[in-house]
């Protein structure tokens, strides 16, 4: 019943789970704000970015939106 914002992170590049995984969740889930990233060049761990940029960087922009009162 949960509809406020969801960020599902999978490597594209996933031995161990398959990136259809995610894709059924997001549609299982039928929430609109939720939203699905693919991490190119990343597998299961996303060993590829140890500073875990990209999340971060989604991380920031929710918060900064949130700030402002925008979702």
């Amino acid at each position: 019943n949960y509809q406020g914002h969801i960020s599902i992170f999978h490597g594209q590049n996933d031995n161990f789970i398959p990136v259809e995984n995610s894709h059924h969740v997001k549609k299982v889930l039928k929430n609109s704000h939720c939203h699905l990233h693919i991490i190119k060049k990343n597998g299961h761990s996303m060993n590829a970015d140890f500073e875990m940029k990209r999340p971060l960087r989604i991380l920031k922009t929710y918060l900064e939106k949130m700030s402002f009162g925008r979702i």
